[in-house]
């Protein structure tokens, strides 16, 4: 299987778990927050979006040729130092809790309840955005965070993160979700 068809059968799944844990709670268990230092459900699904979108305008660079590489690019085991670091990271375990940048913190209006239909189409949008970036996949291309330009990994990589991610903020969900069908 080629690597951006694993991609997108990742997302598949992940959209289909997803819609199958939640979209039977009411808007209002969505967005109940257990205390004030955790998200709702419905808060950890707009922070997968709000993080995976971020990375859209890069995507679009590349594919139109205005994409400006780091110099840090040019030091060969640095993207795959930061890649393999960032992936540990957001393993799905969450072993330890992380603090997220504040331009991924998600802003959501209270009681939105289409989230998890946006979540649907935004996971659709994601895989176009992949399977447009197969050659820059295959060859391995570097771009930065987001969040910081210094943080630099191959295309490849950031997409795996982002798929670790989402596994991550769904236990995180599913863990609420409990509390509901006890």
């Amino acid at each position: 299987m080629s690597k951006i068809k694993n991609y997108n059968s990742q997302i598949d799944r992940l959209t289909a778990e997803f819609k199958s844990e939640f979209s039977s709670l009411s808007i209002e268990q969505l967005f109940i927050k257990p205390n004030d230092e955790t998200w709702s459900i419905a808060e950890n699904i707009e922070h997968i979006i709000v993080i995976n979108s971020s990375y859209f305008k890069t995507f679009e660079d590349i594919k139109s040729g205005h994409y400006k590489t780091s110099w840090l690019s040019k030091i060969k085991f640095i993207p795959n130092l930061f890649g393999k670091l960032i992936l540990k990271a957001v393993l799905p375990d969450r072993k330890k809790k992380m603090k997220t940048i504040s331009i991924w913190v998600p802003k959501l209006f209270h009681f939105e309840d289409d989230i998890l239909k946006r979540f649907e189409l935004h996971q659709t949008e994601l895989k176009t955005w992949i399977s447009k970036l197969e050659s820059e996949v295959d060859q391995n291309i570097v771009i930065h965070s987001p969040a910081n330009k210094n943080i630099i990994y191959t295309i490849g990589d950031a997409i795996q993160i982002l798929l670790t991610h989402e596994e991550r903020h769904l236990n995180q969900a599913k863990e609420l979700a409990e509390q509901f069908r006890s």
